[in-house]
């Protein structure tokens, strides 16, 4: 008897497999009218991506989503957004991506920083909090949507670069001036100052001509450091009143210094970012994920209601009321006193998801949901981590060096590194972080063994193992495996030296293979005793007498 099979009934196909029983008109209905996607489709039916999609082909629906995107209902690019998004790329936003945007500012300018965000709506998909020997950034990211596939072919029709031509910028409006200087723009002591050092000469020109012909702005391209061919634009100082009295109507309070010249504003209360972000979700009535910093994302509180969860806990009820076809052969779900009970025991979300034969996603959710933090999870429990057990390939050009390891290894040390390599393979994955808004691993340990990897032995891809640390712990932990290697006693170095004569080595064989010089080795036979080896040696004489 065949595993499955489709029942037909009236103008509706019902599947009955392993899984359940499911009706292709309700989950055609559900996907449609919850703007869901087939991984929220499946949370419902307590599935996976992999077996929701099998459901899918078995009952041949073709109106699904990416996997990997998310629907955004109701999102249209007003005219007003378009002028922040055509500002915006002037400045430091940028797109990683055909059809999503990303914008990145320090903490400092926050209030301009959620302004843009209130702009996008409910594109926002997540906010990043991101810390640096440089300073301290927020940064955000929306869903992908179509509607901003124009600007991707408006400032990327040359490829991954941010370039610009009269089409990118022919619509720009005083709004989109003002979104452009309080991104990227400086209050001069004559004139003003709009930076475009990422653009070239020829595009600088078709901004000076911009602003010129459009809005009557005299404006000049001067160098702001010749040696790295960096250029800013100049607004001269007949045309500085103009230009601020065309984008000061646009510009927010907390960006108003850069029209009056007052001094940049700095903000020394951390906790008024969760205050904001708060604010923020009930202007958008949306809760947007906030990450990158536990203590921030404890204070945030999510008091607008999720209108996705809404509608999926609505499905969920018509299932347990059994007031649909459709259904999954549910596991009984552990109550949440168990899962807190187990969670102070030290269990982590896998050893627990195994345990009751669910997904690590779903106990992840229910322990976040009881405002459980992953790392104190972890630093209550008395087992040792094995993160050597989770290595993972990534591509050799996301890897980079970090900033502060004071570790550096000698040429024979390199040379006996590739040499180890050669005759055991690699035995040590290289220890990484990933900072998710450079899309980069950074090497915490292994930043030799990486260098090798990639330039000697060329290869495409490097075994990493990922921690999640702060700065301050990953420059600790950096310290801690370079010290932690320890020392070869020189007794005892002897000693192997001696054994492996002993085994027929030659001089040469235990220099190659250990990494040592001819006068460390001689140094070593001296601590144990060298006669036997140096016998029936010839010697020079010391001196002749003539």
């Amino acid at each position: 008897m065949s595993s499955f099979w489709v029942e037909k009934k009236d103008a509706d196909e019902i599947l009955h497999n392993k899984y359940g029983v499911y009706s292709k008109s309700e989950l055609e209905h559900q996907i449609k009218d919850g703007n869901l996607t087939v991984k929220e489709l499946g949370e419902i039916y307590s599935l996976s991506e992999v077996q929701i999609v099998h459901v899918f082909r078995l009952l041949g629906i073709t109106h699904r989503n990416i996997l990997s995107d998310t629907r955004i209902p109701g999102f249209k690019i007003s005219p007003s957004l378009h002028q922040v998004i055509l500002g915006t790329l002037l400045g430091d936003s940028y797109m990683k991506e055909k059809n999503s945007f990303m914008l990145g500012h320090s903490i400092h300018q926050m209030d301009y920083f959620y302004t843009v965000a209130e702009k996008l709506g409910c594109s926002v998909s997540k906010i990043y909090y991101k810390e640096t020997l440089l300073g301290k950034s927020l940064f955000l990211w929306t869903n992908r949507h179509p509607a901003f596939e124009t600007y991707y072919e408006r400032f990327y029709y040359r490829g991954k670069k941010k370039s610009i031509s009269e089409k990118s910028i022919y619509d720009l409006e005083p709004e989109g001036l003002a979104y452009w200087y309080m991104d990227d723009g400086k209050f001069g002591e004559y004139g003003l100052v709009l930076c475009t050092g990422g653009f070239i000469r020829e595009e600088n020109k078709i901004l000076i001509d911009l602003l010129k012909n459009k809005f009557s702005i005299e404006a000049t391209e001067q160098y702001h450091d010749i040696k790295k061919d960096y250029r800013y634009l100049y607004i001269k100082a007949e045309s500085r009143d103009y230009f601020i009295s065309l984008i000061q109507p646009y510009i927010i309070s907390s960006m108003k210094y850069k029209i009056e010249g007052t001094p940049f504003p700095k903000i020394l209360d951390e906790k008024k970012i969760a205050l904001r972000h708060m604010s923020f979700c009930e202007r958008i009535e949306k809760p947007v994920k906030f990450s990158g910093n536990l203590e921030l994302e404890r204070m945030i509180k999510y008091n607008v209601p999720n209108k996705k969860i809404v509608y999926m806990k609505s499905i969920q009820d018509l299932i347990r009321e059994k007031r649909i076809v459709s259904y999954t052969n549910i596991r009984k779900e552990p109550s949440l006193e168990e899962i807190t009970s187990l969670f102070e025991e030290g269990l982590t979300d896998q050893q627990i998801a195994s345990r009751y034969g669910f997904g690590r996603n779903r106990i992840s959710k229910i322990r976040r949901s009881l405002n459980i933090p992953r790392k104190s999870v972890r630093s209550n429990s008395s087992r040792v981590e094995f993160p050597c057990m989770k290595v993972k390939f990534v591509p050799s050009e996301k890897v980079i060096s970090n900033e502060y390891n004071p570790n550096k290894v000698a040429h024979t040390e390199m040379s006996l590194l590739i040499h180890s390599i050669e005759e055991d393979g690699l035995t040590q994955p290289v220890v990484v972080f990933y900072d998710p808004g450079i899309d980069k691993y950074i090497v915490i340990d292994g930043f030799h063994r990486y260098i090798v990897l990639k330039d000697h032995f060329k290869v495409d891809k490097i075994p990493v193992v990922v921690l999640e640390k702060s700065i301050e712990e990953r420059m600790a932990s950096t310290i801690r495996h370079n010290r932690a290697r320890g020392k070869h006693q020189v007794d005892l170095m002897g000693i192997l030296v001696k054994n492996l004569s002993a085994k027929g080595w030659s001089d040469e064989q235990i220099a190659r293979h250990l990494g040592m010089e001819g006068e460390e080795l001689l140094r070593l036979r001296q601590q144990v005793g060298c006669a036997k080896y140096l016998a029936g040696s010839e010697y020079s004489t010391s001196w002749e007498i003539k």
